[in-house]
């Protein structure tokens, strides 16, 4: 997932100038498309989540 990516490469990087860049392409990206997707990625793992609690 990219999320876990993001999140593994931001915990050894903690470099501003990388976080710019990353904004940047971002925006470059289809942002609205991407915030999207882990919205449904994040409600359906609360949704397992609840299945098996």
């Amino acid at each position: 997932m990219l999320f876990y990516a993001i999140y593994n490469t931001y915990t050894k990087y903690h470099d501003i100038l990388f976080w710019i860049t990353l904004i940047n392409l971002f925006q470059k990206l289809n942002l609205a498309g991407i915030c999207q997707m882990v919205r449904e990625y994040s409600s359906t793992e609360k949704i397992k989540k609840n299945d098996i609690a």
